[in-house]
């Protein structure tokens, strides 16, 4: 059984759950991290007691209090010490093998310390750092209770959380403590003050994103239901995971990994940036780029064959098998084809869908306020400001004065504006509406930015699971999600204005930890990069992101009375017309590259000694909705 931490509300019935675990499971441990810090006030106290007075800790003596203090912050060797010693059977503590009488816990001169003691966050990174690492990493699993997640590393355990009405946890609580209450609003208030205290509201908004975890509401249901309710989750979950440890057999050597193009449109984009220059030039407010990707994408809709004229269609077929192989030497004979002349592009149907996205971008571009955007962003030429590679130190190439209006600065950019940047300018024309975040580069007081990025939070599964499994806790990484910049924007705008997302972000991140917005520091940044459309993601590379993984791409069309049009899945997921008809690409097309920055430089070198791993094609839906990675 994996490590299992059951967090939740007060009376929701987590000693309830980890007993029937417990008494289930002979080898797992019962782990009480209330007992771990009487252990260490325990100890502290025999080390310490020659030079404290217990009875003014007890009147509350803020000058012993101070006193204690100062002595504490000395002993962290002595606590180190004293938790490499420990060690546990079931819910038994050993000290060097040696039974402990737990009882001597709970005396008056333990008691004293121990709130003082636990609000020191010397002594409690010591002792999570004990659980994290010695006890979560130990031969048998272990079954705890908490508070809140901020203090274990979710990747380590199973977390079970037992959500539970206010009105029936009032009673639960009442009922088992009658003799202690003068009256059931009483139990109500603390029930209302200790949940408030544990940071039940903003551990149980932070759930959803994390990725192994199991959520019961216990409301009304008997103790062998919740119980029953939890092994069907937690066997669910346990099978999610094995799988996995297959996929890791799925890999290609890091060494060996090249960041390929795809050789069956490499030809056709070349051709498009002939073809597009007197279009861009009769419509100003299209992007050139814009219109290459979107008929790059639009003609995977097409078979090979039908795209190229070769009297050896099986020849084009083993060229196409060879893009899922990732093998090179056909896919180099096929282009030495193509520029010989033996294998030739269909002129015919390409111009024909050039010009269907022709008129889709007009139709897009049909506002008269849009269209002068777009102009003013596709007719700028590139600006003369330099910026230096940390972001911040900018001058003008021209010797302007640093705070001339010319100069580029960086800054968020309200819900608005990223929703038309994403709609007008970025090539997938779909704004994310769980966007988290976004920055925008913009020179001097200009409305518009020259540049743009996004940032929303982890939503898919098979994302978490490859996170969860890296070390990483999904709820404390991000995606980048849209990044753009216009024809004006400085070679290095986008590095520079990564770098300074990113240093933004992991100081907000910090502050939200604070507040218990978030349970821990930014860890990562994930990113995903379509090789298909030229994309070398040198600004990604440039910024310390590494790739981690291979994802099945693909480009999925709707048939809308006799018109073809690209659609996100994000688009189709939300879509409330059931009557559309929706068809994949037709070309084969090289999967997505999946990179990460991670922010922990111990995770991160696990990382770079690790392989690429494959996420196979052939699941490529049920990786999706995160049920599956790979075939069993």
């Amino acid at each position: 059984m994996k490590n299992i931490f059951i967090v939740g509300p007060v009376a929701s019935g987590k000693n309830t759950l980890l007993e029937n675990i417990v008494k289930d499971n002979d080898d797992i441990i019962f782990l009480d991290t209330g007992r771990i810090f009487r252990f260490i006030s325990y100890e502290i106290y025999n080390e310490i007691k020659d030079d404290i007075d217990i009875d003014k800790i007890l009147n509350n003596d803020k000058e012993e209090t101070e006193k204690i203090y100062q002595r504490l912050f000395h002993l962290t060797k002595f606590i180190t010490s004293k938790l490499g010693q420990l060690s546990y059977n079931k819910d038994r503590m050993f000290v060097n093998n040696t039974e402990i009488d737990m009882s001597k816990f709970y005396q008056k001169n333990v008691n004293a310390l121990l709130p003082i003691i636990s609000k020191i966050s010397i002594i409690r990174g010591k002792i999570i750092q004990f659980i994290n690492s010695n006890i979560a990493n130990s031969n048998k699993s272990i079954v705890m209770t908490g508070h809140n997640i901020k203090e274990i590393d979710t990747t380590k355990f199973c977390v079970v959380y037992l959500d539970i009405d206010e009105k029936d946890s009032t009673y639960r609580l009442y009922n088992r403590n009658i003799e202690s209450y003068k009256n059931i609003l009483e139990a109500y208030d603390e029930i209302l003050k200790r949940n408030l205290n544990d940071g039940i509201k903003e551990t149980k908004h932070i759930l959803s994103y994390l990725y192994d975890y199991i959520y019961i509401n216990t409301t009304g249901k008997s103790e062998q239901e919740i119980y029953y309710e939890f092994l069907k989750k937690y066997s669910e979950n346990t099978r999610k995971n094995n799988i996995f440890l297959e996929l890791q057999n799925n890999s290609i050597p890091r060494n060996d990994f090249k960041w390929l193009s795809n050789a069956l449109l490499d030809p056709i984009k070349s051709l498009l940036e002939t073809l597009t220059g007197p279009i861009v030039a009769k419509y100003p407010f299209i992007n050139k780029n814009d219109l290459v990707y979107q008929t790059l994408i639009f003609i995977t809709s097409h078979k090979i064959e039908e795209l190229y004229k070769f009297n050896d269609i099986e020849y084009l077929k083993k060229v196409e098998s060879s893009i899922t192989l990732r093998t090179e030497n056909l896919l180099d004979d096929f282009m030495n084809k193509v520029e010989n002349g033996k294998i030739t592009i269909n002129i015919k149907l390409l111009d024909k869908d050039l010009n269907y996205m022709v008129s889709k971008l007009c139709n897009l571009y049909s506002d008269e306020k849009v269209k002068k955007v777009m102009i003013n962003y596709n007719s700028g030429e590139k600006t003369t400001n330099l910026i230096s590679k940390d972001g911040f130190l900018i001058k003008n190439q021209n010797g302007i004065d640093d705070n001339s209006e010319n100069n580029i600065t960086f800054r968020i950019i309200d819900k608005y504006m990223s929703n038309f940047i994403s709609k007008y300018c970025h090539y997938l024309h779909s704004p994310r509406d769980d966007e988290l975040i976004a920055y925008g580069a913009f020179i001097g007081n200009d409305k518009y930015p020259i540049a743009y990025v996004s940032f929303s939070k982890q939503d898919r599964d098979y994302k978490k699971q490859l996170l969860f499994n890296l070390g990483i806790e999904p709820q404390n990484s991000i995606e980048m999600t849209r990044a753009w910049s216009s024809n004006s924007a400085p070679q290095n705008i986008m590095s520079s204005l990564f770098q300074f997302s990113i240093n933004d972000i992991s100081n907000k991140w910090k502050k939200d930890c604070k507040l218990g917005i978030t349970d821990k520091y930014l860890q990562a940044i994930t990113t995903a990069i379509n090789p298909n459309l030229g994309f070398k993601a040198s600004s990604f590379l440039g910024c310390n992101f590494i790739p981690i993984a291979l994802r099945p791409a693909k480009f999925t069309f709707e048939l809308k009375n006799d018109n073809i049009e690209y659609k996100t899945r994000r688009k189709i997921e939300s879509s409330i017309e059931n009557s559309s008809f929706y068809f994949e690409n037709r070309m084969t097309i090289l999967p997505l590259n999946e990179l990460i920055l991670c922010l922990d430089k111990h995770i991160l070198e696990k990382i770079k000694n690790s392989n690429i791993l494959l996420i196979d094609k052939n699941d490529y839906e049920n990786v999706l909705t995160g049920k599956i990675l790979i075939k069993r």
